[in-house]
């Protein structure tokens, strides 16, 4: 089974849809660390955020993870975990910008 829980910024999805997932022994996953976790990539590699094909390419390494816990989605680049990393403002920035491409919305699914 999937749920999805979506909304504006700020208005407690990350609360509300990890106490769901908790009370029902389900894993719980931040989509949006996904997309943070691929504007790191680029940010790091220099990839340019216009550039749908490299975000996409981005999606298809084989270098980082992603692992989900009760608490938090992981975000694993090289066996390093920089989960907080992806949390700064510069990255969500830079996820915002990323996450209209509908190629790759499509490969996150997939990955």
């Amino acid at each position: 089974m999937l749920v999805t829980i979506d909304g504006p910024a700020a208005s407690g999805k990350t609360s509300v849809s990890r106490e769901i997932a908790n009370r029902l022994g389900w894993n719980w996953v931040s989509t949006g660390a996904f997309y943070r976790g691929i504007a790191f990539l680029a940010l790091k590699f220099k990839v340019g955020l216009s550039d749908e094909h490299a975000l996409v390419d981005l999606v298809g390494e084989k270098n980082w993870k992603v692992f989900m816990s009760p608490e938090r989605t992981q975000f694993i680049l090289d066996d390093e975990d920089v989960t907080d990393q992806i949390y700064l403002e510069e990255i969500g920035s830079a996820a915002s910008k990323i996450s209209h491409h509908p190629r790759l919305r499509e490969s996150l699914l997939q990955a």
